[in-house]
Parts: C-alpha cells; sequence; structure tokens
C-alpha cells in the first residue's frame, strides 16, 4: 500500500528550517506568509505547491510536479560556492529572485510568469537551457552582477528586454514595436569569419546575436544592440548593425537609426527589421555606402553567388529603370523598380530564356533627373 506525506506549513511568519528537504512522492503545501529554507540541496518527487517563500542555498532538483501557486523562490548560493543547480522538468516559476552570488545553473527550461529579481548571480544554461518570458512577466535588477548568459525567450507586444551578458559584463538586448509575437535572443562571442558586402567596411568578429522567430514575426521592429569595449578612435556615425542568415553567410547592413553612449558602453538602434531569422553583428559602414554601384558579373547557375546583377543601394531610387542591351544595341531585357530581392536581372530575357554567354552593356536611369549610368555586364 503506497503511503502520501502530506505537509502543511499553516502559520504566517513561520519559518521552516533545514540542511536538506526530500520530498519522495508527498504532497507538501507551503502557505501563504511562509517561509521555507534549506541550506542544501531541495529534491522533489511528489507535489509540490508554493504559495510563500522558498529560499535555496543548493540544489533544485524536481522530477515530480511543482505548482507555483503565488509563491516565490529564491536561489541564494554564495559567491565562492559550487554553482547552484536548477534541475528540473520545464516548469513555471510564479516569482524568482537571483541572489547570493556565483552561477545559478539551468539544466532544462525555465519560465516566469510573473516576476524575475536579478540581485547578485548569473543564470546560465546547460542542455540548451533557455529562459522564457510570459506576456504578463516583469523583470528587474540587473547588472554586470545579475544576469542572464542563456538565450531567452521573450513573449508579447511592444517592447522586449532580453537581459543577457557574458557572465562578467551585462549586455541587455531590446526589440521595440513588436505585436504579439515569441521571439528567442540568444548572445555568442565567439569569432566568425565573416563574409560582407559592399555596405560593409568592417565587421566586429567576436560577438554576434541569434534572432529566432519562434511564433509572430519582429518585421518593422528595431533592435537595440550593447555597443562594448570596441577601439576608442571608432567612428560612431558609422556604426551599423549587419545581419546574415547565419554566421557563415553573406552580411548586409541594417543601419543605423540611432547611437547613444560611447564606443566602450553604449547602444545602437537598427532600421526596421525585415521578418526572418537571421544573426546580427557590429560593424562599420564602407565608404562607398550611398552610392549606386553596379556590381557586373553574373554567373547563371543557380550556386548561390553572383547569382544576379547586384546595385548597391538602388532602393533608394524607386522610380528606376534598367535595359541591357546586346553587343548589336537590341534590348534583350528591360526591368523598372530594380530591387535586388525579387526585381532582378539573373541572366535571362524578359521572357525567360537564358542569354548566350558573353558581354553585354546596361543602362540605368535613376528617375531623379540625374544622368543615367552606363557600362558592361559579363554574363558567365
Amino acid at each position: 500500500m503506497k503511503i502520501s506525506l502530506f505537509i502543511l506549513l499553516l502559520y504566517s511568519s513561520t519559518l521552516g528550517y533545514s540542511q536538506s528537504f526530500y520530498n519522495k512522492g508527498g504532497i507538501v503545501s507551503i502557505q501563504s506568509g511562509t517561509v521555507f529554507t534549506t541550506k542544501d540541496s531541495l529534491v522533489n518527487t511528489g507535489t509540490l505547491t508554493n504559495n510563500g517563500n522558498m529560499v535555496m542555498g543548493g540544489v533544485w532538483f524536481n522530477q515530480g510536479t511543482y505548482n507555483p501557486g503565488n509563491g516565490e523562490i529564491t536561489f541564494n548560493s554564495a559567491t565562492g560556492s559550487p554553482s547552484q543547480i536548477i534541475n528540473h522538468n520545464n516548469q513555471t516559476f510564479r516569482k524568482l529572485t537571483i541572489s547570493g552570488g556565483g552561477q545559478k545553473v539551468m539544466l532544462a527550461d525555465m519560465t516566469i510568469d510573473g516576476e524575475l529579481i536579478l540581485e547578485n548571480g548569473i543564470i546560465t544554461g546547460q542542455n540548451n537551457a533557455k529562459l522564457k518570458f510570459t506576456s504578463t512577466a516583469t523583470i528587474s535588477g540587473a547588472s554586470n552582477n545579475a544576469h542572464v548568459k542563456a538565450p531567452v525567450v521573450q513573449s508579447g507586444s511592444g517592447q522586449m528586454l532580453f537581459p543577457i551578458g557574458n557572465g562578467t559584463a551585462y549586455l541587455p538586448v531590446s526589440i521595440t514595436n513588436i505585436s504579439n509575437a515569441t521571439i528567442e535572443i540568444e548572445m555568442k562571442e565567439e569569432n566568425f569569419n565573416a563574409i560582407t558586402n559592399f555596405e560593409i567596411k568592417e565587421l566586429f568578429t567576436n560577438r554576434y546575436w541569434q534572432l529566432t522567430e519562434i511564433s509572430g514575426s519582429a518585421e518593422n521592429s528595431q533592435l537595440i544592440l550593447p555597443v562594448f569595449q570596441l577601439p576608442q578612435q571608432t567612428n560612431t556615425e558609422k556604426l551599423i548593425v549587419a545581419q546574415a542568415d547565419n554566421a557563415t553567410t553573406e552580411f548586409s547592413s541594417v543601419g543605423q537609426f540611432s547611437f547613444t553612449g560611447t564606443t566602450a558602453n553604449g547602444t545602437i538602434t537598427t532600421q526596421a527589421l525585415a521578418a526572418g531569422n537571421r544573426v546580427f553583428a557590429i560593424g562599420l559602414a564602407s565608404d562607398l555606402a550611398g552610392e549606386v554601384l553596379v556590381y557586373n558579373a553574373i554567373s547563371a547557375n543557380n550556386d548561390g553567388l553572383n547569382d544576379y546583377l547586384e546595385i548597391a543601394n538602388i532602393t533608394n531610387f524607386p522610380d528606376n529603370k534598367l535595359l541591357v542591351f546586346n553587343r548589336w544595341g537590341d534590348v534583350v531585357f528591360e526591368l523598372s523598380g530594380y530591387n535586388n530581392t525579387d526585381k532582378v536581372f539573373k541572366g535571362l530575357t524578359n521572357s525567360g530564356s537564358l542569354l548566350p554567354k558573353g558581354t553585354y552593356f546596361y543602362k540605368l536611369e535613376l528617375g531623379n533627373g540625374s544622368k543615367p549610368l552606363s557600362g558592361y555586364i559579363s554574363v558567365k
């Protein structure tokens, strides 16, 4: 016969103390006004309901059911002590306080449905564990000594804060103007080999951010990234945010909407974002940025390299018109509103026939009354 354990801490201001607490299959309820403290491990394989305040200095090991109720949990292992392990089965915390210092290591996803208070301590993740916030959750505190070194997931609308850092410095990220979306952001501090287009003079390749749209979209929002420990002589007017599908593909500029602070500790805000998952890094704009440049080589073989005629900054001139001629002066391609995305020249005629390899000529009208640009195109 199975015997269930029922523990009811009834009275307000009651303090429960223990070195360790083990609930092996029982039913435990911590009532409102009760502070229940364990200096060491708390292991739960039964049902634990918390309407009070649980304070833990050691391992939180939950393989049972944790009902957050209206309660609060505080992880307060001290600086210099072993990492405090938070090992549970992907459950929700109503109110979570991080204090004491040191590392608090998540071994599974944690969801905050009320409030996260970051006083002193770094939340890190293993096993790809993520810290998740519901649309009603709030964040307070956060500093160099208290932040999240793991992927953070935010849900909701308006402005989202991602209280992330690298374990020694607080480097928060924000997104503005979100409309009913769930967004994940992870910062990675690792060197990567950057491939850049004409818009970018240089990327700072020791840090980048991965943005994932779990639901909804970040389209038309603005991303606010930390600028941290860049060379003092960096021209902040040239600072831009660059984006790519991943850290190994070509980066293009998202531009700069605004910059605040210094190159040692500041923030940069992007222009409006497009939809989609991508990575972001901080860099410097090319001195050619703003000029219309025709990159005149096409290899029409769909290998992802030079598959179409790229025209730098052509979207600044929406009334443009491109004409392509063969060597006898016949128009073989004509297009208005060239935009480097869905309106491009891929070495095909307007009817879709593949043009023979060779040299062709172009005339590009910008539609602003300026003299047309002209030159040659090499189709390979």
